[in-house]
Formats: structure tokens, C-alpha cells, sequence
């Protein structure tokens, strides 16, 4: 017989069970009351929507907190024939007035069944409105907080998305939001518990105070109980969601680059990675059981501790003739009631360390600065009037880790509509230069300018607009063709756009797709060739026609006749647009005006391709120009 599964379980369990006297690990992201202050812009504009649920709250926690009285009606009134002004708790002064209202409940047991039908319909009806006002409080709040989350995401810097997996970014901004709704479910479950035990606690007073202090006397338990496992399950509620993120990054990442993972036959291999995370996830998830279950089983034994102490000296109270058997009846209803109530307030702080870690997670994205502004007030930069095109490097070194440099003291002027082109060895910073134009990346020592201007200071989108980019690295949309080429320019007309592809020398091919330019490519244009995926992007530079062109080895999945043709259409293109071209093939370094070559992040050689030609490896001998 094969104990080891037997064996590995009780190891696992002994492991989740030390868990709980295991000292926490400090975390890195975790929202404060204070920091709650924040979310209050997404709940400020529905305040007249929190005032209806609190005045609901109100009338449901009264008319709950009243219901256990219809036992001692019962016992005491309808079947002892007690004098309710007289006997018990209705012979306190502030329950006077409840007297008169009820009071024709008192006289038989139709006319109580009657009472506790009009009560209960009345709270059906309250619980349904708050149950309305809650839902449609919700899920303005979700929808407000999504928004403005990701409003303020799609404003960070190209490198945080470099240095952040896709999946896992999606997870934070989406499985994360919904805490803030569910903070404001449970503050109101608190609010309402909150009044009910107020109004509670003010009929038992009234009923027996030895016995109420006596109900009351585990809170100091209860509260230390709820400090010794909070700190612990904040820590594990962190851990377990930062492994879900991880997790979703992983699956993402799998799935985008499946075609990988089957050419290389490593499904297995990445099934093996996925189910390791997805183990360590499911075991994390069984410790936060753990503890919860057992700060849960604690705290009913301490409050099942009271409750056999009312019993027996609630009865000797009856004995004495100090207490009704309706008081008593009434009063244990209370207790049982209150101490469920009790529980879930003083444990609310534990309750909460689910909700507060996410809140935390997305403060530290709120937290997170922007490359620019929000709205058009606050534009992040200048906006120039006029651009000329003169693109100017000073001394700019930059580096992605400190200990690697990929660029070094680049002095480089590119005149307005003239055309450099760019050529190096791979990995010696060609495609980081362009992108330090576009300001995906700041210098680390030195400046780029545009026009004479440091580009620190100008508006990075309407720097990005003045720029048309053909890059390697293509992107297209999981829509129409059409569609996909007007994101160049949104307000193309259906013409317009079919020149650019003409331009791009794609129009015919285009036409043979199933419904033409109407026809959706699939995610990141699946259903397409490599050859028209390209020429698509280049048609929508095309059709963007900015003062500034970047080509980023845009003829790398082009034939030699569909290069020769997007040649052309360029050349044609760059007439009075400043032009960085990316590329090491001879043809296109030929067309350019000017030949930057860089080598181990420096600039060794910069004139006309002619004169450079031959000169190492990487510059090849010279072609015919606009061959």
C-alpha cells in the first residue's frame, strides 16, 4: 500500500497549521484608513445616494432590534397577563411611547401575528430598496474607479510596460477594483450592525444589567483574538494575490506566445510552470482558510463561554422574581443575536485585510506617476505652433541598468527633411535612439531637441503626434482593415485611407480579402501575412503624414518587389519630413541622405552611404541609389 500521498497530505497540513503562530512578513503595499481618503472622489458625487442607505440602515436596525420583544409579549402579556406598564422592560421610561404603539398587540395572539407580518413587510420592502441602492451604488463606483484607474495607467511611460508583464498589470487593474465596492458593502453591514447593537443594547440594559455586563465581558478576548490573526492574514492575503497576478501574467504570456511554445513542443514544460504557481496559489489560499476558520472557531468558544453563565444565572433570576420568563426569553434571543453582531464588529478588521491589500495594490498604482497631465488642462509640456523638424542629440548617454550602457556621448544634428539613416550591429542601441525621440525613454545624461527645444519639456502626445512610425515590432487591432489604417489618423475619410494603402502598395491585396476593407484580421491581425501586416502599419504612417517620419527596419518581412515598391512610395513620403531610418540593408541605407553608423553605443562613422560603403561588415558595398 502506497502511504505516500497519505504521507505528503498530513506534512502539507501540519505545515498550513504552523501558519498560524508563524510571526507575519512584512508587505509592501497596504491602504490605511487614512489612505481611504482617496477613494472618497469616486463616492463624493453619489452622496445623495450614501444618505438614502444610511437613513435605511437606520430604520431596518430599529425595526430588527425590536423584533425579539414579540417573544416576551408573547409569554409575558398575552398568556401571563402582565401589566406591560408595570412589569419588565416596558415599565422604562424611553419605551413608553413604544407602549402606545403597540399596545393593542398585547391583547391577544392574532393581533401580535398581525404586527410581526406589518413589521415584516415593512423590512421586506426597506431591504429591498437598500438592496437596489446598494447594487446601483456598486457598480457606479466600480465603473468610476475602473475608469479613472486606467485613465491614469495608459498615461505611464513606455518603460513600465517594458518592465511589467501584460497579464499581470491586467489583473491589478481589474480583479483589484472591485474592493472598493466591497468596502463599502461591508461599512454599511458595520453601520447597520452598529445600530442594532446600540438599540439592542439599550432594551437588555433595561432588562438586566449583571447579565449584560456578564454578554459583554468577552470583548477584551474577542479583541485580542482579532489583533494576534489580523496581521497574520494581511500578510497571506497579499502574498496569495501577488501570486494570482503572477499567475494571470504567466497564462497571458503563454497563450500570446503559444505558436512558440508549439514549435518548440514545450507545452509540457510551460503546463509543469503554470501548475507550480497554480500549487503554490491553492496552498497559500488554504492557509488564509486556516486561519480565518481558526480565529473564527476561538471566538465562538469564547462567546459560547457567557452564554452558559446567562443561562444559569438568568434562571436563577426568575426564581427571585427579578426577571419574567418573557424578560428571559427575550433577553437570551438578544444575546444569541448581539454576540453574532459583536463578533462580526470586532472582527471586522480581520474581515477586512482582503479588501484593504487591493486597495493598497491600487493606491501603489494611483501612486505611480504619469508621463504627462490629465485633461487638457494639464498637458504635461509646451505645444510648439510650428514644427520645423530639426531633431538634435547633445551628449546623450543613456543606459536601461546602470552597469550596461547602450548609448554613450551621441552628438548627432538631423537637419529639417533630411533623411539619416541608422546602421549598426544588433543590440548597439539603433532602435533606443528612436525611441529616445519620441521620449519613450528620458536621457540619462544629455538632452534631445526638437526645433531647438529640450524634448523634457514639450507635451510627449503632442510630441508622439508629430511623428509617423513604421517599426518591426507590428501592432494591428483585432478589427477592420480600415479601421486599423485610420488609427493613424481618426479622421480619415474611406478615400483617404484607401490611398495610403496604395501608397504601402497593400490596396490590391486588400481587395481580395473576404469583405475588402471591412474585413476583421483577428487579434494583432492574425489571419494575415507577415508582408501585408507590415505594409498595413506602413500605410497607416502613411496616412498620419507628420513633419517627422521614423522607419525602424520596416522592410524587414517585405520581398525584394514589395520593398522596391514601398521604396518608392517613401521616398515619395519623406519629401519635407525629417526622416530617421532604421535599417541594415544596403538598398535602403542608399536612399538615406546621410549614414549614422553606431557601434558599441558611439557613433564611429556619419556621412553619404557612398563613401561609407564597404567599411566593415555591416556596411555592405554600394548599390545604385533608388534601386
Amino acid at each position: 500500500m502506497n502511504l505516500a500521498p497519505l504521507r505528503e497530505t498530513l506534512r502539507d497540513l501540519f505545515a498550513d497549521l504552523r501558519t498560524v503562530t508563524e510571526p507575519p512578513e512584512p508587505i509592501a503595499v497596504m491602504a490605511s484608513w487614512r489612505d481611504l481618503g482617496f477613494f472618497t472622489r469616486c463616492i463624493r458625487p453619489m452622496w445623495p445616494w450614501v444618505a438614502a442607505g444610511l437613513v435605511l440602515t437606520l430604520l431596518l436596525s430599529g425595526i430588527r432590534a425590536l423584533l425579539p420583544l414579540t417573544s416576551k409579549i408573547f409569554f409575558d402579556y398575552i398568556l401571563l397577563g402582565l401589566d406591560p406598564a408595570e412589569v419588565g422592560i416596558f415599565s422604562a421610561w424611553y419605551l413608553q411611547p413604544l407602549i402606545s404603539l403597540i399596545e393593542p398587540a398585547f391583547s391577544s395572539v392574532i393581533s401580535l401575528v398581525i404586527l410581526i407580518i406589518i413589521a415584516g413587510g415593512i423590512t421586506a420592502v426597506l431591504e429591498l430598496a437598500q438592496s437596489f441602492l446598494t447594487m446601483r451604488f456598486n457598480q457606479e463606483v466600480t465603473y468610476r474607479l475602473q475608469t479613472a484607474l486606467f485613465t491614469h495607467v495608459l498615461r505611464f511611460p513606455v518603460s513600465y510596460f517594458k518592465n511589467t508583464q501584460v497579464g499581470y498589470l491586467e489583473s491589478r487593474l481589474f480583479g483589484d477594483v472591485g474592493a472598493l465596492p466591497g468596502l463599502i458593502s461591508q461599512l454599511i453591514s458595520l453601520i447597520t450592525t452598529t445600530f442594532f447593537l446600540f438599540f439592542s443594547l439599550s432594551i437588555v440594559l433595561a432588562i438586566s444589567i449583571p447579565l449584560t455586563l456578564i454578554a459583554v465581558s468577552v470583548i477584551p478576548v474577542l479583541l485580542l483574538i482579532n489583533w494576534f490573526f489580523t496581521t497574520r492574514l494581511r500578510s497571506l492575503t497579499y502574498t496569495t494575490m501577488e501570486s494570482s497576478s503572477h499567475l494571470s501574467g504567466d497564462i497571458q504570456e503563454v497563450l500570446s506566445g503559444i505558436e512558440v511554445v508549439k514549435v518548440h513542443a514545450a507545452e509540457d514544460r510551460e503546463m509543469d510552470r503554470i501548475t507550480d504557481r497554480l500549487r503554490r496559489l491553492i496552498r497559500l489560499s488554504i492557509r488564509g482558510m486556516v486561519i480565518s476558520s481558526t480565529a473564527g472557531y476561538l471566538s465562538r468558544a469564547v462567546r459560547a463561554i457567557p452564554t452558559f453563565l446567562i443561562m444559569i444565572l438568568g434562571a436563577n433570576e426568575i426564581l427571585a422574581g427579578r426577571l419574567t420568563i418573557g424578560d428571559y426569553v427575550a433577553f437570551t434571543t438578544y444575546v444569541a443575536m448581539m454576540t453574532g453582531s459583536l463578533s462580526a464588529l470586532l472582527f471586522a478588521p480581520l474581515n477586512l485585510q482582503g479588501i484593504l491589500v487591493p486597495l493598497g495594490r491600487m493606491l501603489e498604482l494611483f501612486h505611480t506617476l504619469p508621463e504627462y497631465g490629465k485633461g487638457e488642462a494639464a498637458t504635461g509640456g509646451s505645444r510648439p505652433d510650428r514644427v520645423r523638424g530639426e531633431i538634435a542629440f547633445r551628449d546623450v548617454s543613456f543606459a536601461y541598468r546602470k552597469e550596461e550602457p547602450v548609448l554613450s556621448h551621441i552628438n548627432l544634428t538631423v537637419k529639417p527633411g533630411e533623411a539619416v539613416a541608422i546602421a549598426g550591429p544588433s543590440g548597439t542601441g539603433k532602435t533606443t535612439l528612436v525611441n529616445l525621440v519620441l521620449r519613450f525613454y528620458l536621457p540619462d545624461t544629455g538632452s534631445v531637441l526638437l526645433d531647438g527645444t529640450d524634448t523634457r519639456t514639450l507635451d510627449p502626445r503632442w510630441l508622439r503626434s508629430q511623428i509617423s512610425v513604421v517599426s518591426q515590432d507590428i501592432f494591428l487591432w483585432n478589427s477592420s482593415v480600415e479601421e486599423n489604417i485610420r488609427y493613424g489618423r481618426i479622421t480619415a475619410t474611406s478615400g483617404e485611407v484607401e490611398q495610403a494603402a496604395r501608397r504601402a502598395g497593400i490596396h490590391d491585396e486588400i481587395l481580395t480579402l473576404p469583405k475588402g476593407y471591412d474585413t476583421v484580421i483577428g487579434e494583432r491581425g492574425a489571419t494575415l501575412s507577415v508582408g501585408q501586416r507590415q505594409r498595413i502599419s506602413i500605410a497607416r504612417a502613411f496616412l498620419r503624414d507628420a513633419p517627422i517620419l521614423i522607419l525602424d527596419e520596416f522592410t524587414s518581412a517585405l520581398d525584394a518587389e514589395t520593398e522596391r515598391t514601398v521604396r518608392a512610395s517613401l521616398r515619395d513620403l519623406r519629401k519635407g519630413k525629417t526622416t530617421l531610418v532604421v535599417s541594415h540593408h544596403p538598398q535602403v541605407l542608399a536612399d538615406a541622405d546621410r549614414v549614422i553608423l553606431l557601434e558599441k553605443g558611439r557613433i564611429t562613422a556619419d556621412g553619404p552611404y557612398r563613401d561609407l560603403a564597404g567599411k566593415g561588415p555591416i556596411l555592405g558595398p554600394s548599390p545604385e541609389r533608388g534601386e
